[in-house]
């Protein structure tokens, strides 16, 4: 009980104050947590993860045992991904029928009934619900990993948190997209926490974001839009990481300069309504797209399929941007040579090139807006 009881603040104190003590002077290693207490929080960290992981079992068991009678409860469950009975991040290629999209709810194969009995008397009109886990929502992983460095994990620390996962016993259960976290580490905005990418854990992308977002190695339509939705700390607009050239021809023919409402904040904090310029243009996701450049194959998550907006600045160089986004000479060489003022294709293809900004206030189920980000946003 100690992994729910205990606050999660106090495992960076305890973690502090036996570094201050223990670890060597300009150390930058990894302080082996050689304490009973330490051990203690270590092996609690283990025990909650495993009960996490565990949820995450169950609640797509109950979703598929709520379709299978009837009674729905969002969107059915993708297909299932086996290998020698075990639930596996990275899988052999397969076609993109049955490519499944990874990060959706019910990725995984169903436990069976045995395992989580159901009692369709008393629990048929009830959906699951736990304060640890949200369906659609990746899993939040605890690690007890004290480390010199604080905040910002050294190298031997990040494999130190791999090898706890193996101590945990559920490297088998991971699946790419999981957010592991250090509660070691100080539980401010995304201190100490990591995303599994199939094989390794990787720190989050702080180059347009003081609070870090979804890393570029990992491509966000392979998510849901709110996957990561109060586990890895963002603004009201989260960055996603998208490779759009797949849609290039589309994207190039929708392509319309218009004018836009905006709202702008002075110094003194009074808002004006202003006119702007605004590149916009659409896209259509169909269900069981794949996705380029995995492997195994994976397709588009469900939750977005429909239409996909994207704005950009109301200038040749926004307009660059987004076209040079596409990756398509022809749709460079027509559209951005003569409705820019001559800008070369090396251009339009530079900037951020993946990198958008949801926008959560014009988006709504079926239809998603995005905002360019642009490399002048870089922040380091």
């Amino acid at each position: 009980l100690r992994g729910v009881s205990t606050p999660t603040h106090e495992y960076a104190s305890i973690a502090e104050a036996f570094i201050a003590q223990h670890a060597p002077e300009g150390s930058n290693g990894v302080v082996p947590p050689s304490s009973r207490v330490l051990r203690s929080l270590a092996a609690s960290c283990r025990s909650f993860t495993r009960l996490v992981l565990r949820l995450r079992e169950q609640a797509e068991a109950d979703l598929m045992e709520r379709e299978r009678a009837g009674l729905g409860s969002g969107s059915a469950p993708t297909s299932p991904r086996e290998r020698d009975g075990r639930r596996t991040s990275m899988q052999s290629p397969r076609s993109s029928v049955d490519a499944p999209s990874m990060y959706s709810d019910g990725t995984g194969k169903a436990p069976s009934q045995a395992t989580f009995p159901l009692n369709n008397n008393n629990n048929s009109n009830k959906r699951f619900s736990s304060p640890l886990y949200r369906l659609n929502h990746a899993p939040l992983l605890r690690l007890f990993v004290p480390s010199p460095n604080g905040a910002w994990l050294s190298d031997e620390s990040v494999m130190e948190c791999e090898k706890e996962l193996k101590r945990a016993g559920i490297v088998g259960l991971l699946r790419a997209g999981d957010v592991v976290w250090d509660t070691a580490v100080a539980d401010e905005m995304n201190a100490g926490r990591l995303v599994w990418d199939g094989n390794y854990l990787i720190d989050l992308d702080y180059s347009y974001s003081h609070s870090g977002e979804l890393p570029r190695y990992l491509n966000s339509l392979a998510f849901p839009p709110s996957y990561f939705h109060k586990v890895i700390r963002s603004t009201g607009n989260p960055l996603v990481q998208i490779d759009v050239s797949p849609w290039s021809t589309e994207i190039a023919a929708n392509v319309q300069l218009v004018q836009d409402k905006a709202v702008a904040e002075t110094a003194p904090g009074t808002t004006h309504n202003i006119l702007r310029w605004t590149h916009r243009t659409r896209f259509i996701v169909h269900p069981n797209f794949p996705l380029p450049n995995t492997d195994p194959q994976l397709i588009v998550d469900p939750k977005w399929v429909g239409t996909v907006v994207i704005e950009a600045e109301g200038t040749n160089e926004g307009l660059a941007d987004l076209l040079g986004r596409c990756n398509d000479e022809t749709c460079l060489s027509q559209k951005v040579l003569a409705a820019t003022g001559g800008l070369s294709a090396k251009m339009a293809k530079g900037d951020a090139g993946r990198v958008f900004r949801i926008l959560r206030a014009r988006s709504r189920p079926g239809e998603i807006w995005m905002r360019c980000v642009r490399e002048k946003e870089r922040i380091s």
